[in-house]
């Protein structure tokens, strides 16, 4: 593992506090507070999220930002079905990484990284209750003899018993949900150059309740089952000058969907599968002190399947077709230090072979099975150059890729919409979506301040859209194609300050952190369409927080600043743009947070928290709004 001064990209740290501790109930909110990301979040806790220009995708198995579990694919399809429990720490690595990780890795990668205990055993247990008669309950526990056997178990029950409100003071019904989810570890030396790893996790969601879009009124709602579970098999292995590892996950994700017009009663409208499975085979050798390699092997099969229903019962088309993906991929990466370790040089690539198969799909009589391949080659470099003991410099470029969807490339889907049959056929010379990213920026570390600030500049080429071949009344024709474009720019910043030193209070007493992204750049060419802002993207975030640390007690406030959003108005009623539709830009909005706690001793602590403390009327993606004020307090015990 190298040090994050030696690493070339923008990477931000959360640490496992700022996911126990903070007033957060979900895990995409310790991401957008705790750094400076774009989000979509809806009520039913289907989000997504966006780094470096791209849109943030809540759904679907070919995105923008890769999303992994110590190092593997989290086998997830958004991120509302990631576990909070057992977390050390969630790295958030900016900038193309596809010459390592493949697919999905354009804007970055999300890295959640969990616990691996040992020495004496012990843990803790948290409850903590809320608004809208909001509760949960953590409990972890984990250790062992690290030249033996070690393990970690944690859990998490999370019940909202009653609707939220809003900013604007309004109840917003159906919002409740429950969900359960929890992280088993095993681990054992073999010897004294081997090591096996054992992990298998879940996540449980029960009537997870969708209110609908707002301007909709409640009158049409749904509710989810979702469940996920992963688990994978690692062994590592010390070689002379080598480490191997080989890794071998799997992953299954399924959501029921309940759809209910208000009035009548709920029917099961859909039921979505998604199966992913693989392996990881890594060699990491260094040859010289200066000379690190690291090459190794990837396989990747994800499986969709989907059905739908009729609100009697029948069955009827899915809203699409069923589909598998195979991925081949080979990576080697080198590290190079010069000038006594003050120059680092990175130079890797990676190819890739998918195929995609368009599978039978019952019921959906429009859909033709047939399978595509194609490769990719994407190369990175990277170099830091330290100029001293505290400045730095750093910068990358690489390129990444996304791949069409199966249905993209070889499906015909037909549905009816009112009078006019809709019909969207596949394009068998679908290139992959493409990304050129290059950066450069400049670091300050001292033992009471780092700050960093970096330009980034992305080109995006071979997007994939789909256009009008027939367009009347009663019938529609769309094909896919590689034509659009997008370019992302703009400046991240960093900064995290200990001024106790300033108040004459101890080392870490007073800390303050802080991170910004400012977009110069974020726009999408279509041929269709012609020139847009890209949808859902900030123009700036900003993130702050100040915290003090004293012997017995804990205080933190904190902000999240976002203004210049865009999005399409599809409310009821077109009520974002004065009933005329189209894009419009989001209200800039700030949100408070706060919480205090109290230790006794090294076993007990108590909290008290505050969301929103402004009672922000706002969303994060239109129309779907987000709570107002609420507060929580939380018991911990240690042992």
């Amino acid at each position: 593992m190298q040090p994050l001064a030696d690493i070339p990209q923008r990477v931000e740290l959360i640490d496992g506090a700022a996911v126990s501790e903070a007033p957060s109930w979900t895990f995409v909110d310790v991401l957008k507070k705790g750094a400076s990301v774009d989000v979509i979040q809806y009520p039913t806790g289907s989000s997504g999220i966006g780094l470096r220009g791209f849109r943030p995708e809540y759904s679907g198995t070919n995105q923008h930002v890769l999303i992994l579990i110590d190092g593997r694919p989290a086998g997830v399809t958004g991120l509302g079905t990631l576990p909070m429990v057992a977390v050390e720490r969630v790295e958030i690595l900016k900038g193309p990484a596809s010459s390592l990780y493949g697919a999905s890795a354009m804007g970055g990668v999300v890295n959640i990284i969990t616990k691996r205990s040992s020495g004496p055993v012990g843990g803790s247990l948290q409850t903590n209750v809320g608004s809208f008669e909001t509760g949960d309950i953590w409990a972890s526990t984990g250790g062992g003899n690290p030249a033996k056997l070690d393990f970690d178990v944690a859990a998490r029950v999370f019940i909202r018993d009653h609707d939220v409100r809003l900013g604007n003071g309004e109840t917003w019904e159906h919002t409740k949900a429950k969900n359960y989810s929890g992280l088993v570890r095993l681990g054992r030396d073999l010897g004294k150059h081997w090591r096996i790893d054992l992990k298998a996790g879940a996540f449980l969601g029960r009537d997870v309740e969708n209110p609908g879009a707002y301007s909709g009124g409640g009158i049409k709602q749904t509710s989810l089952d979702r469940d996920q579970y992963h688990g994978d098999v690692r062994l590592v292995g010390w070689l002379a000058d080598h480490t191997v590892q080989t890794t071998i996950f799997g992953a299954y994700e399924s959501e029921d969907t309940n759809t209910q017009t208000k009035g009548t009663s709920p029917y099961l409208s859909s039921r979505r599968k998604t199966d992913w499975q693989g392996i990881q085979i890594q060699d990491s050798w260094q040859p010289a002190h200066w000379l690190a390699l690291i090459g190794g092997f990837d396989y990747n099969l994800v499986e969709n399947k989907i059905i739908s229903y009729n609100a009697n019962g029948t069955r009827k088309a899915p809203y699409a077709p069923n589909n598998t993906q195979a991925t081949n991929g080979v990576f080697l990466e080198n590290i190079m230090k010069f000038i006594d370790d003050r120059l680092i040089l990175n130079v890797g690539a990676r190819y890739d072979d998918i195929e995609l198969e368009l599978n039978e799909t019952p019921y959906s009589t429009g859909v033709t099975p047939g399978t595509e391949s194609f490769d990719t080659i994407n190369p990175r470099a990277g170099i830091v150059y330290r100029l001293d003991s505290a400045w730095r410099i750093h910068a990358t470029m690489g390129s990444a890729f996304v791949s069409p969807s199966a249905n993209q490339v070889a499906g015909r889907t037909e549905e009816v919409v009112g009078d006019q049959m809709r019909v969207a056929i596949g394009n068998p010379d679908l290139d992959p979506e493409s990304s050129t990213t290059w950066d450069v920026g400049i670091g300050y570390d001292r033992s009471w301040i780092a700050v960093d600030l970096t330009y980034f500049h992305t080109e995006v080429k071979n997007m994939i859209g789909s256009k009008y071949v027939t367009n009347t009344p009663t019938y529609r024709e769309t094909h896919y194609y590689n034509a659009d474009t997008a370019t992302q720019s703009g400046i991240e910043a960093q900064v995290d300050l200990d001024f106790s030193r300033w108040l004459r209070a101890k080392k870490g007493s007073w800390m303050f952190h802080g991170s910004a992204t400012k977009l110069i750049e974020r726009k999408q060419h279509s041929q269709v369409e012609g020139d847009s802002v890209i949808r859902n993207v900030a123009d700036l975030k900003l993130n702050a927080s100040l915290s003090w640390r004293h012997a017995s007690w804990r205080a933190s406030v904190s902000a999240r600043y976002v203004k210049g959003m865009w999005d399409e108005d599809n409310s009821t009623g077109k009520i974002y743009t004065n009933g005329i539709g189209g894009a419009y830009e989001y209200p800039s909005f700030v949100i408070w947070d706060a919480s205090i706690g109290r230790y006794f001793g090294e076993k007990h602590s108590v909290w008290l928290k505050g969301e929103n403390l402004t009672d922000r009327f706002y969303y994060e993606k239109g129309d779907y709004y987000q709570p107002g004020f609420s507060f929580s307090a939380s018991y911990r015990f240690n042992f």
